[in-house]
């Protein structure tokens, strides 16, 4: 029903009853809901609709992914939708937007774009809006690769500091929600902690 690198494999149809169970089942246990590893707009509306009906919290993050490298002259969504879309449609809706999954390099554009886009919207609306990233750390993917489809491996250049030097150009340009996802390990998240801690 959901494919993270793969939107074409999200099941508008199936995706509200399933949602709906997860909100059901979990609701009891969470502080916020996380949707995470979005690559389309319908995905991302389908979360924001199961958990505003649902019980539990309403505070909400968004988080998306993007494609590997730039495949359109502005970096879009892993479904090819635009940033200023995505925005458009979630912006009132949830209380964080976030980039995931994606490497440290197509983040740093994606949030780039989304700073851009969020100027033109009333400062009352930016001001609501929280911005963060936690990336992966795989190595290029191959053309063609599917969703789960192999094991990944891990770059070598990814280092602790160098990814604590990223996440510190994402925190100068407005983030303040910072982690690490897929082959991000505990020393990143220590390289983050102890150079961050002080800022967000």
């Amino acid at each position: 029903m959901f494919g993270s690198y793969q939107p074409e494999l999200f099941d508008a149809n199936a995706a509200p009853a399933m949602l709906a169970m997860l909100v059901e089942a979990q609701a009891p246990y969470v502080d916020l809901w996380v949707g995470e590893t979005l690559s389309l707009i319908g995905e991302a509306l389908a979360v924001t609709n199961a958990v505003a009906s649902g019980p539990g919290p309403n505070e909400l993050w968004l988080s998306f992914t993007v494609p590997d490298s730039v495949i359109t002259e502005t970096i879009t969504l892993r479904s090819g939708e635009s940033i200023a879309d995505m925005v458009s449609a979630v912006a009132g809706r949830c209380d964080a937007i976030l980039f995931n999954c994606s490497p440290p390099e197509m983040i740093t554009l994606a949030l780039e774009e989304l700073s851009s886009v969020l100027m033109r919207y009333d400062p009352n609306v930016r001001s609501s809006l929280r911005v963060g990233a936690y990336a992966n750390g795989f190595e290029p993917k191959p053309p063609g690769h599917a969703a789960n489809e192999t094991l990944l491996g891990r770059r070598d250049d990814l280092t602790p500091e160098s990814y604590l030097a990223t996440a510190q150009r994402w925190v100068d340009g407005g983030a303040s929600i910072i982690g690490g996802c897929c082959h991000m390990h505990v020393e990143h998240i220590d390289a983050l902690h102890a150079g961050l801690r002080r800022t967000l």
